[in-house]
């Protein structure tokens, strides 16, 4: 199997629009110009590891979802998603907890 910047950039585009996000509300939430993640998107841009983990969070799938990289151990697949999952919810409730202040 070989990496792809355009299946990555689709994966990103389609876990996004489940959400309900546009474009602009992700790199928003990122950290990131638009037109970074049009290209992101696209294929025609690269991105960081940082970058592609911080989609990762705010989109809520994985980073092996999104580059397409199969995992050989089912257990290490869930720990990673627990993780993840956790990591995000951790987030929004530490949000939840600023605005209650």
């Amino acid at each position: 199997m070989e990496f792809s910047f355009k299946e990555t950039g689709r994966r990103i585009r389609l876990a996004r629009e489940a959400r309900g996000l546009t474009v602009q509300q992700l790199a928003a939430l990122i950290s990131c110009s638009c037109d970074h993640l049009y290209k992101t998107e696209s294929g025609s841009r690269g991105m960081s590891i940082d970058l592609l983990y911080s989609i990762s969070m705010k989109l809520g799938v994985s980073m092996n979802y999104l580059t397409n990289c199969p995992i050989t151990d089912d257990a290490e697949m869930v720990r990673t998603n627990t993780k993840e999952r956790l990591e995000a919810v951790i987030q929004v409730l530490n949000e939840i907890m600023k605005e209650v202040r």
